[in-house]
């Protein structure tokens, strides 16, 4: 938190500096925007009649890169929003085809921009924004009888889900768009059964460098995600976590290092209760 001063300058100065990531800049009202830090200084200007629209870039290449981006997306958005806007009241089927070709072309025109972006900044965390909000190019599947094969395209799309994330970057912990596709991916993209999230849980872990910020967001947020889970059975997914990353195991410690002592004992005495216990098991 800091106070503006007369003049309207308001300067954010920790001693310890700030990690890399996307932060908000918000103003009572509330009012907010997001801000690229992974410089050393950031010089940004705006009025608190439209924060977004009059923000000015005075110093910083990754906010420069970052807000120019969005502003071309929401441009284009505006013209597609027009262009089906028509189609949608058009009856005409050859200019349906016409304006489906438009939304084509910009379609195209995002993905030049955004290719443009991510291979002139490759080390930037802006670029690394724009790859992260891309989804990959995967092409359909077709059955023998050349309709689509849904169960391919599914193991595909999920084999593919973080082609466009580096996991060994821990800055991404610290990136809203990585949050929201890490919760789409466990709750939503994995089928849940414990086995399953289980094996597919290890195989992501397993892209992380085995100690940044994203290992322990993973690890963190699954085993606490399925141990306050009111599903029956989740307990397993609990278990698994624990005796694989928190609790030692033949004479090598956990991998779990952001923890007290005390806590992970008082953790791995619960999942060793519960393991004789989860759904499967032979009854003691």
């Amino acid at each position: 938190t800091c106070v503006a001063d007369a003049k309207g300058k308001a300067v954010f100065k920790s001693p310890k500096g700030y990690k890399a990531g996307v932060y908000a800049v918000v103003i009572p009202g509330p009012k907010f925007f997001e801000v690229v830090v992974n410089e050393p200084v950031i010089k940004l200007a705006s009025d608190t009649v439209d924060l977004v629209g009059n923000l000015q870039v005075k110093q910083s290449k990754e906010n420069q890169v970052f807000l120019d981006y969005i502003r071309f997306l929401n441009s284009k958005k505006k013209e597609s929003d027009q262009v089906r806007a028509l189609m949608d009241a058009q009856r005409d089927p050859l200019a349906k085809n016409g304006m489906r070709a438009q939304l084509e072309e910009m379609d195209k025109a995002v993905k030049k921009y955004q290719t443009d972006v991510i291979a002139a900044n490759p080390d930037l965390l802006a670029a690394a924004l724009v790859r992260m909000g891309m989804a990959p190019e995967l092409p359909e599947i077709r059955k023998p009888d050349g309709s689509l094969d849904s169960a391919a395209q599914y193991y595909q799309y999920r084999a593919h889900y973080w082609d466009n994330f580096n996991l060994k970057d821990e800055r991404i912990v610290r990136v809203p768009v990585f949050a929201n596709k890490f919760d789409e991916y466990i709750a939503k993209t994995i089928p849940q059964f414990p086995n399953t999230i289980n094996a597919l849980a290890e195989e992501m872990i397993a892209r992380t460098d085995g100690k940044n910020d994203v290992f322990k967001y993973m690890v963190n947020a699954i085993t606490h995600k399925y141990e306050t889970s009111d599903i029956m059975g989740m307990d397993a997914v609990f278990v698994h976590m624990g005796q694989t990353y928190y609790c030692p195991t033949d004479g090598k410690p956990g991998r779990v290092d952001w923890m007290t002592p005390d806590k992970i004992d008082k953790l791995c005495e619960r999942v060793k209760k519960q393991a004789p216990l989860v759904l499967g098991k032979k009854a003691p």
